[in-house]
C-alpha cells in the first residue's frame, strides 16, 4: 500500500509530532539563538557518524553542493525568529504552509509530475496542517511587519527543503548527512553576530533543559527521516506528508498536557489523516 518515500516521510512526521511535544516550551524559555544552538552537538554528533557508517564520499561534494546545504539550513534557524516576533499562533498557520513552495519550485524546476489526484491530496494535507495551527481569536489581530516575514520565510523554508532534494539526488544521502552536520556552524555563527541581546543563557530548570535536549534529538532523528524519504520519493509529495507532524502534535497535546481540541483542529487532523491515506491508497 505505501510506497517506500511515503514510510520515511510518515516516521519523519511521527517523530517530530513527539519532538514537538517535548520542545513545545523551547521557543518560550530561550532566546531564538540559545534555542537554535541546542541542536548543534545532534548535528555534529549524529549527522555525521551517520554519513561515515553509510559509506560516505567526500570527494563527491562540491563547493555548490556545501553553499546549497549552508542556504538550506539557514532558512531552518530563520524560522525561530519569525516566530518569535509577531503573534505566534498566526506566524505558525502561515510558516506551516510551506510545502507550497517546496511544490512549486520541485515542480517548477525539477520537473516533478503530479497528478490531479496527487495534487488534491497533498493541498488536502496542507489545508489540514493550516486548520490545525489556525487561533482561536483573530479579532485584535494586527497584521504588522510580522505577517510579511512568515510569508517570506514559508516561501524560503519550502525553498529550503527544495533545495536539499537537489543536493541529495546530485551526492546522494550518505554525502548530504556529512555536509549537514557542519553546514548550520555559518548560520549559526552569523546570528551569534547579529543577535546580541540573544547570547545571554536564560536561567532554565535542570528538568526544561533536559526536555529542551531530548526534543532536539528527536527533531534531529525526524530529519534524517526526512531527507531518506526524499532521496527516495519526490519533493511535491514528501514535504506536505512529514510536514504533517502538527496533526500528531496536536492528538499527544490532548492526550499527555491535556490541552483542548477546538473544534477546526479536529476538522484540520481529519484531513491531514484523509490525505495521507488517500495518498498512500
Amino acid at each position: 500500500m505505501f510506497s517506500g518515500w511515503l514510510i520515511w516521510a510518515l516516521l519523519a512526521s511521527l517523530v517530530w509530532g513527539i519532538g514537538q511535544v517535548v520542545v513545545k516550551k523551547g521557543l518560550n524559555l530561550f532566546t531564538p539563538l540559545v534555542f537554535n544552538f541546542l541542536f548543534l552537538p545532534f548535528d555534529l554528533l549524529v549527522y555525521i557518524p551517520l554519513a561515515l557508517v553509510l559509506g560516505a564520499d567526500p570527494s563527491r561534494i562540491t563547493l555548490l553542493d556545501l553553499f546549497l546545504t549552508v542556504t538550506t539550513l539557514t532558512t531552518y534557524i530563520l524560522y525561530s525568529y519569525v516566530i518569535s516576533s509577531g503573534e505566534l499562533s498566526l506566524t505558525g498557520t502561515i510558516i506551516s504552509s510551506y510545502p507550497l513552495s517546496t511544490m512549486f519550485f520541485s515542480v517548477a524546476l525539477l520537473g516533478e509530475k503530479l497528478t490531479i489526484t496527487q495534487l488534491i491530496f497533498t493541498l488536502l494535507i496542507i489545508f489540514g496542517v493550516v486548520l490545525i495551527g489556525f487561533p482561536e481569536k483573530l479579532k485584535g489581530l494586527k497584521v504588522e511587519g510580522w505577517f510579511g516575514l512568515a510569508v517570506i520565510t514559508a516561501l524560503l523554508i519550502g525553498f529550503g527543503d527544495f533545495l536539499a532534494k537537489i543536493v541529495i539526488g546530485r551526492i546522494g544521502v550518505a554525502n548530504y548527512f556529512l555536509i549537514y552536520g557542519v553546514s548550520y556552524l555559518p548560520g549559526l555563527m552569523i546570528s551569534l553576530v547579529l543577535d546580541k541581546r540573544g547570547r545571554k543563557l536564560p536561567k532554565i530548570p535542570l528538568k526544561d533543559w533536559v526536555s529542551a535536549l531530548i526534543g532536539a534529538s528527536m527533531v534531529t532523528g525526524a530529519g534524517i527521516f526526512f531527507f531518506i524519504a526524499l532521496s527516495k520519493g519526490p519533493a511535491s509529495l514528501v514535504a506536505p506528508v512529514a510536514s504533517s507532524y502538527t496533526a500528531l502534535t496536536v492528538i499527544l497535546a490532548l492526550i499527555f498536557l491535556k490541552e483542548k481540541l477546538r473544534k477546526i483542529q479536529a476538522l484540520g487532523v481529519l484531513l491531514v489523516v484523509l490525505g495521507i491515506i488517500l495518498i498512500g491508497s
